[in-house]
């Protein structure tokens, strides 16, 4: 009977050092960390990263509800000159512990936080604030951000690459016989004649329908194309950007050196792609690949 009243202790103590450790584990950090009423745990998912690529935040707020009530916690962040694309909170206790999680993913495709070529640049956010009330106070805690080191995406000398690989000139003095001259008239009238019923039958028929069978038809590499060819008529820098590094992932597909690294010269340079630079890089690739635009 002795045995067994000092063995219970022994028992007792070893299964709470067993839910202590469990419960350390799964939280992170743990909540035995939490010295303060408060504490604020931030990062970023990267301090190095390229032009344009996007940037993750996350901020973790840590209260103990008997000196801060939960709902007190306000959380503000500003990423300047990087725009918040996303953001998603979470809410989650333990005990009197509570975990307020805000994530954000940040990116910046204007000129303000482009690199000059071969070099990088080093953004600083401004200090996140987490407000909260304490034993009936107001308080604020400054919460600052490492900096960030944003690298160009264009290589040394890629603005100097020239165009190589073009398709050879038409020659000129090229015959056309009357017969072949009558018969592509012929051609061109019967088209003519299928595009007027064509025309009708897309008035009659859903317009939806007929664009999607169109949009089915184009290759990736004239899908990529036709939208560059529209970011050319938009106002949106980074949309023009977004749309020329995606065609020059489709070029380098095909694949064409030569055009991917002039593409992405011009979607990631320090000057914003201007409307003409669009279209007349389209009508080049059109030019050059010839068939391979309809694959």
């Amino acid at each position: 009977m002795n045995a067994v009243r000092r063995i219970g202790p022994l028992l007792t103590a070893a299964t709470a050092a067993t839910l202590a450790v469990t419960s350390a584990h799964a939280a992170s950090p743990s909540p035995a960390l939490l010295n303060d009423p408060i504490t604020v745990v931030r990062h970023l998912s990267t301090t190095a990263a390229l032009f344009g690529d996007p940037v993750g935040a996350e901020i973790d707020v840590y209260t103990d509800a008997r000196h801060v009530p939960t709902g007190s916690v306000r959380v503000r962040a500003r990423f300047g000159p990087y725009r918040v694309v996303t953001t998603t909170t979470g809410l989650s206790s333990r005990g009197d512990l509570s975990l307020r999680r805000t994530r954000l993913i940040l990116q910046c495709l204007t000129r303000v936080c482009l690199p000059e070529q071969g070099k990088t640049r080093i953004v600083r956010f401004p200090a996140a604030t987490v407000a909260y009330a304490q034993d009936g106070r107001q308080r604020i805690v400054a919460v600052p951000w490492e900096p960030l080191q944003v690298s160009s995406r264009v290589p040394a000398g890629a603005a100097r690459l020239g165009l190589a690989d073009t398709a050879p000139p038409l020659d000129p003095g090229f015959a056309r016989p009357p017969g072949i001259v009558q018969a592509l008239l012929l051609i061109v009238a019967a088209l003519s004649g299928i595009t007027g019923i064509w025309l009708l039958a897309s008035a009659l028929w859903p317009s939806g329908y007929l664009s999607g069978r169109r949009w089915r038809r184009l290759s990736p590499l004239e899908l990529s194309l036709v939208r560059v060819e529209a970011a050319a008529r938009s106002d949106d820098e980074g949309e023009r950007r977004r749309t020329l590094d995606a065609l020059a992932t489709r070029l380098a597909e095909v694949p064409s050196p030569t055009l991917e690294a002039q593409t992405r010269a011009l979607a990631w340079g320090p000057s914003p792609p201007l409307p003409k630079a669009l279209a007349d890089l389209a009508g080049q690739v059109r030019a050059t690949l010839n068939g391979e635009v309809r694959r």
